[in-house]
């Protein structure tokens, strides 16, 4: 694979135990150095085999430290995810961390969901919400949001000991929808798409 993805998303226990309370210490910027400074080595590694890093944005999303950049190689791609619908239509104000990352060095990639977005417990993906949220995110490259590119996620489940959610075959209509939206752009309509696929 030319690509690594280290994960690294909703580390809800960062800094809880005692070597990490130690690493943390008293500054407000502690929690997120001592990510940064765990993800930097792994990332360093990575670059150094020439393979890409791939890395969730969203433990990063509060106010950066003033090092950050120094703690994460300049080749390191941050998936900056969002899930929401909002009626398919993009704002700047979504993604109001676009720019810090584009500032600190880092490419980005979008990431929008086929599936497992609409709860722990759904049967089926909420194919209109899904729709809208892939809806917003091209919308947001079309007008040239500091995005390099886009991926499209799906979930099984919510953690290890949870129920699967969404079966992923039940995603194919939203994976279909976001191949022809993200491909021709403003060419599509989700009218046509609908069209043509209930009728395929």
């Amino acid at each position: 694979s030319p690509a690594i993805h280290l994960g690294g998303d909703e580390a809800w226990q960062l800094g809880q135990c005692a070597p990490c309370k130690k690493a943390v210490g008293e500054g407000k910027f502690g929690k997120q150095r001592l990510y940064l400074d765990h993800l930097g080595r792994y990332a360093r590694m990575i670059r150094a085999a020439k393979k890409e890093v791939w890395l969730w944005d969203d433990m990063l999303r509060n106010e950066l430290p003033p090092d950050s950049r120094k703690k994460l190689p300049k080749g390191v791609t941050l998936i900056y995810w969002d899930y929401q619908p909002r009626d398919g239509q993009y704002r700047p104000t979504h993604l109001p961390h676009l720019e810090v990352y584009h500032a600190n060095g880092w490419q980005v990639y979008g990431a929008s969901a086929a599936g497992g977005a609409d709860g722990w417990n759904g049967d089926l993906p909420v194919y209109s919400n899904r729709m809208d949220n892939l809806d917003w995110w091209a919308e947001a490259a079309e007008i040239g949001a500091a995005a390099t590119g886009h991926i499209v996620t799906g979930w099984t489940r919510y953690s290890s000991l949870q129920t699967p959610c969404d079966p992923f075959p039940t995603a194919w209509p939203s994976v279909y929808y976001a191949g022809e939206r993200l491909w021709h752009g403003l060419g599509s309509s989700r009218e046509s798409f609908e069209r043509r696929f209930l009728s395929a």
